[in-house]
């Protein structure tokens, strides 16, 4: 049975080191993920590495070996709980693309795991959970149970996780993410009854190559994707942002003003200014921003029109919600199109109007226009248009699972409503 355990033991160390290798090379080591499931590869190998130690050393008579089996038998509880807790921290960020999972769960798996590993020092000393017995015999503690209680409390948050947003996931990510909590956690019990046998690490091992062949490796080439989708998405809209004309028409107005009124010209300056730092910060935001900074960036654009147009257009802000995120320019590129195509097209001008506010399942905005309005039915004619809308549409789905809603009368005006589900937006 021991050659037994320290092959099996082996192997599980052989796959977490090829896995973790592979998962720590090129680009891939700068995600989240594949950080988390690295240090579970790396803290399971530490675990074998412990228990072939005790494997080796028990019993054996050798002046060294009642230190190395003190220090694996150290080294294989010391990671008990540190490897749960890190797979907290994974399942978290893999539901992190469509859920933000409340920070109680993470806060209760840190507690225990701190816990268990001070009451680990403490055993080396009080013998609580294991004690090395004279003929270098490894022992189960007066607190065994404790050390196998604390770990069992952290599977049942990890389960309640998976299954209080199983809504979030596919059956096979619940299958998947739950093997790792039902077979590990099967082998702890058959453990804690028969010593001798070695299943745990084993168990771990299979779990963690279930997962990283089945989830791991296919959410990694999603979020390639969707990176590349949000990166091309973003510098469309930043280009179609800052217009050649938008930058002469206002750099003339500036320019304008500093003979006529210089103080109006120095806040022209500073709105300009802080209308391009926002264009280019979009770039490195690749999750949504709060409410307000992009409302704020939606000011300095309209403030310098309203410098060019002057009565010809009118601004209303209506902020009842400010508690939540919105993909960056959402707003900033449809309250241009209203400007642009909706107010400025009429001779006399117009209104836009920006509202938020919320109902029991949404985050809502809504801007709308008095202006020429379109037949919604016929495409547009302005491809740039188009293009904007589509890359807005296509941000909303995937950061926020949000959708917008286009509704326009050809002589009134258009009004564009956008949904974000509160379960997206907001810390449960």
């Amino acid at each position: 049975m021991q050659t037994i355990n320290i092959v099996l033991d082996g192997y599980g160390f052989l796959l977490c080191l090829i896995i973790g290798v592979y998962l720590t090379t090129g680009n891939r080591r700068n995600k989240k993920l594949n950080k988390y499931f690295g240090w579970i590869c790396l803290l399971n190998m530490w675990m074998t590495a412990g228990d072939v130690t005790n494997w080796v050393c028990e019993g054996t008579a050798h002046a060294a070996y009642p230190f190395l089996l003190s220090t694996g038998v150290l080294i294989y509880y010391l990671c008990v709980g540190p490897i749960l807790y890190v797979y907290t921290l994974y399942v978290v960020e893999y539901l992190k693309t469509e859920v933000v999972v409340h920070k109680k769960y993470l806060t209760a798996s840190k507690v225990l795991c701190v816990v268990y590993m001070v009451m680990t020092v403490l055993s080396m000393f009080n013998g609580m959970f294991f004690r090395i017995a004279p003929g270098n015999v490894y022992t189960r503690g007066w607190g065994f149970w404790v050390s196998q209680a604390i770990p069992f409390f952290i599977y049942l948050i990890n389960a309640w996780v998976i299954i209080r947003y199983k809504d979030y996931m596919e059956k096979k990510d619940i299958v998947l993410f739950l093997s790792y909590i039902i077979l590990p956690l099967t082998a702890e019990l058959i453990q804690a009854h028969n010593y001798g046998i070695a299943l745990l690490n084993t168990a771990i091992t299979i779990s963690l190559f279930l997962i990283f062949v089945n989830l791991q490796s296919e959410r990694e080439l999603l979020l390639i994707q969707r990176e590349q989708e949000l990166k091309d998405s973003q510098i469309s809209i930043m280009l179609g942002q800052i217009q050649p004309h938008f930058l002469y028409n206002t750099l003339i107005t500036i320019r304008q003003l500093c003979d006529i009124d210089p103080k109006t010209a120095k806040l022209a300056m500073r709105e300009f200014a802080g209308f391009l730092k926002g264009n280019m910060d979009s770039l490195s935001s690749r999750m949504p921003i709060p409410i307000i900074k992009e409302i704020n960036h939606v000011k300095h654009y309209l403030y310098l029109e309203k410098q060019r147009f002057q009565g010809r257009l009118h601004v209303k802000y209506e902020i009842l919600e400010w508690d939540f995120s919105i993909p960056s320019l959402t707003v900033q590129t449809l309250v241009e199109n209203a400007v642009r195509h909706g107010i400025l097209s009429k001779q006399e001008g117009g209104t836009v109007t920006i509202h938020t506010e919320s109902d029991e399942e949404s985050y809502i905005v809504r801007i709308s226009d008095d202006g020429v309005g379109f037949d919604p039915n016929r495409a547009f004619s302005d491809g740039s248009r188009h293009i904007g809308i589509e890359n807005v549409k296509k941000r909303l789905e995937v950061l926020c699972h949000g959708n917008m809603v286009i509704n326009s009368i050809p002589g009134k005006g258009t009004d564009v409503v956008i949904k974000i589900p509160k379960r997206k937006a907001e810390i449960r």
